[in-house]
């Protein structure tokens, strides 16, 4: 009887899987590098230069009806990349869930100008205080980025 040998196969089996799990993993470094990159720079701590950001009293925002009250100021302490895009928020001082994640969400897509260092962009960590308005039905009024005055 002739015996047949199947460690050939499963041998260049084997192989063809570990080639394809390394390929795997390039494409997904890849993916995560291009992603990074949209953004600019996102330091994976937190960088030693911080700016607060200082604002007094409460500011109606201009897509507010006129009876809109203040309910609450989130703050926020955010990551801001080198290319002014937010890479991550933490609250620092909640009012309430709701609130607290519309300020969150909404601080993620804003854009601000880059920070400066020695006439380079830089990331830059900023406390931000989110002012939280609501309509007279008590429906909550997305925060507006703050113009360049504001910042």
């Amino acid at each position: 009887m002739n015996e047949v040998d199947y460690s050939v196969p499963c041998e260049q089996n084997e192989i063809t899987m570990k080639w394809k799990a390394i390929q795997l993993l390039i494409a997904f470094c890849l993916c995560t590098v291009v992603s990074a990159e949209d953004k600019g720079f996102c330091p994976p701590a937190l960088p030693p230069n911080t700016v607060g950001i200082q604002k007094s009293g409460p500011t109606r925002p201009a897509n507010a009806p006129p009876d809109a009250r203040l309910v609450g100021t989130v703050t926020l302490l955010t990551v801001i990349s080198d290319k002014g895009h937010v890479c991550s928020v933490k609250v620092i001082r909640s009012v309430n869930k709701d609130l607290d994640r519309t300020a969150r969400n909404s601080v993620l897509t804003w854009h601000f100008n880059p920070a400066k260092k020695d006439g380079h962009a830089v990331p830059v960590v900023a406390t931000l205080n989110v002012q939280m308005w609501a309509d007279s039905n008590g429906k909550l009024i997305q925060p507006a980025q703050p113009t360049p005055a504001d910042k």
